[in-house]
């Protein structure tokens, strides 16, 4: 016969059952609880944006920290905003065409090759423009017009060009006297004008290519053992991811409100429900590489019931819209009639019911994040 949990039977706690997750290998990136968990960017601009000199893009440092599920890279070698590359680099006033779907983030990173390859500034007055050859400002204009007219839910950020020195003079101008940092400054100016953030490279990177010892370090590459000056290694991408990007980012991507978090400590009693302070009965423990939780004082806090028919050994968890139903030593489980099959069986153990918890919380609307560094288990309430 079915019984229904009541305060007598709290005692009888329910568990959940985590994968550790392995902890970033690259080393450079902190990862945090962001919204964009889960979400997709994608990217346009130039070699550097690219990453071609430096193994690991700057990107996957952003897509670990902040958990995007895919980033898509339609960087080119070459590319500039205005005019057409001799090796066939379209211009960002057409790339931005060649974006599919609806990126959740869209980053722009170019600049550099438009002042190498002289390119007119224009004034930041000019009319927007697509056509090849048209001045600089115009061509940004074009494309900070063309993504926000077309993708209005989207987070875009433009990045100004990092410094350069691969012409041995730090006082270097194009063929019509213009220094790099003009187009910089253009690009953060435009891109303030249209309510863009910015992430300013070159003023805030801390790149200084111009200290012969800082070039050798972190632009140095195999063709260039004393650094090209130009091309970011791996650790000149960590450096100014870490020093200008990431910062931009966490304020983009606002960090999620702790009224939305359930953090629980492993061997720690005290859990923090939705920014309120809450004492469990047990403290969560890890048993052969599973973080064990109480799957009741979960449910609840996201606005579950749960049900407990001993007859049946069957836990049956419902909210508004969902209702799942799980069998004890079962590889199976049930969400709203249809079968599904669970990672890891539930079990009794000492009079505690262990269920999965990604399956559950992600089933019940939620999101399940694991700290290796802090011992923390995460589980964000989605909106």
């Amino acid at each position: 016969m079915k019984k229904t949990i009541t305060v007598l039977a709290f005692l009888l706690l329910l568990l959940l059952p985590v994968y550790a997750a392995e902890q970033s290998g690259n080393g450079e990136a902190d990862i945090i609880i962001s919204p964009y968990r889960g979400k997709t960017m994608t990217v346009i601009g130039d070699s550097i944006a690219h990453g071609s000199y430096a193994g690991s893009p700057w990107y996957t440092i952003i897509k670990e920290r902040y958990g995007l599920s895919s980033v898509v890279d339609l960087a080119k070698d070459g590319a500039t905003f205005s005019i057409d590359g001799s090796i066939g680099n379209k211009r960002l006033t057409e790339v931005v065409k060649e974006i599919e779907g609806i990126p959740d983030i869209i980053a722009v990173f170019c600049g550099t090759n438009d002042f190498a390859r002289n390119v007119a500034p224009g004034e930041l007055s000019d009319d927007p423009s697509d056509e090849n050859g048209a001045t600089f400002c115009a061509s940004v204009k074009y494309t900070l017009e063309y993504l926000l007219q077309k993708y209005p839910d989207s987070k875009i950020v433009y990045m100004t060009p990092l410094k350069r020195n691969d012409r041995k003079t730090y006082d270097y101008k194009n063929k019509l006297g213009y220094h790099l940092y003009q187009y910089a400054d253009m690009i953060r100016e435009l891109a303030d004008t249209y309510g863009v953030f910015t992430a300013d490279l070159y003023n805030d990177s801390g790149f200084d290519v111009f200290d012969p010892d800082f070039k050798r370090e972190y632009t140095q590459n195999v063709t260039v053992p004393d650094g090209d000056g130009l091309h970011p290694n791996k650790a000149g991408t960590a450096l100014y991811t870490k020093n200008c990007i990431i910062p931009v980012f966490d304020e983009m991507l606002d960090k999620i409100d702790p009224a939305l978090l359930i953090i629980l400590t492993i061997g720690n009693k005290e859990a923090t429900v939705f920014n309120e302070e809450k004492t469990n009965d047990v403290a969560p423990v890890i048993k052969n590489n599973r973080t064990m939780l109480p799957i009741r004082f979960i449910a609840e806090a996201l606005g579950a019931t749960v049900d407990w028919n001993a007859d049946e050994k069957k836990v049956t968890i419902k909210n508004s819209d969902t209702e799942i139903i799980i069998y004890i030593n079962s590889d199976k489980a049930s969400v709203n009639g249809e079968e599904t099959a669970l990672d890891s069986p539930a079990f009794i153990e000492s009079n505690r019911t262990y269920l999965p918890l990604r399956f559950v919380t992600e089933n019940l609307g939620a999101s399940v994040f694991w700290d290796k560094d802090t011992q923390q288990v995460i589980i964000t309430k989605n909106i």
